[in-house]
């Protein structure tokens, strides 16, 4: 979405090859679409950029400000002819997300899928989908519906499991 190619770990994101921020990156154009995919609705750099989408709004010093007029909301329904319909977000915890939406369409969440996540629709455990190769999302049938999310990692909680009864083994061993 930055458009500047990854080479590995940064703390910054994007990185910076030589750690200069007024000219790194320079060369590269970002993606307004992918970045208001993913809810990045600003956009700060130390040098112009001409991208569609973008629109300088400030400028403090040599720092631009731009507004990413593609932004889409934390989460939509596609309604897959170029429409979107807006959602109620309930409640939003780093470990859980209940939202309320009308179907017919895809529910999409401007998050990363990752292992560990399920979802209920009206109650029901339904199958998490892919949107574009990299967002969370969920088919809706027509209707008004409660859509909670919850991340529960399995492996992690198997791994707490063995780890916490080896260490009460141990315990004993050592009693």
């Amino acid at each position: 979405a930055t458009g500047v190619p990854s080479d590995g770990y940064s703390v910054t994101l994007p990185g910076y090859a030589s750690g200069d921020p007024s000219s790194d990156n320079a060369a590269f154009t970002p993606d307004a679409i992918q970045l208001g995919l993913l809810n990045v609705c600003y956009v700060v750099s130390e040098f112009d950029l001409a991208v569609d989408g973008l629109s300088l709004i400030n400028q403090v010093g040599a720092t631009r400000i731009y507004e990413n007029c593609l932004c889409q909301p934390r989460a939509w329904v596609d309604l897959s002819y170029g429409e979107t319909r807006a959602v109620e977000i309930l409640e939003y915890n780093p470990n859980s997300l209940i939202l309320q939406a009308e179907g017919p369409g895809t529910l999409v969440l401007s998050e990363i899928v990752y292992p560990g996540w399920q979802v209920l629709v009206d109650g029901e455990p339904v199958a998490i989908l892919t949107y574009q190769g990299l967002l969370r999302s969920v088919e809706l049938e027509a209707g008004s519906h409660k859509v909670q999310f919850d991340f529960k990692p399995v492996p992690a909680y198997l791994g707490i499991g063995i780890t916490s009864g080896t260490f009460v083994i141990l315990l004993i061993l050592f009693i």
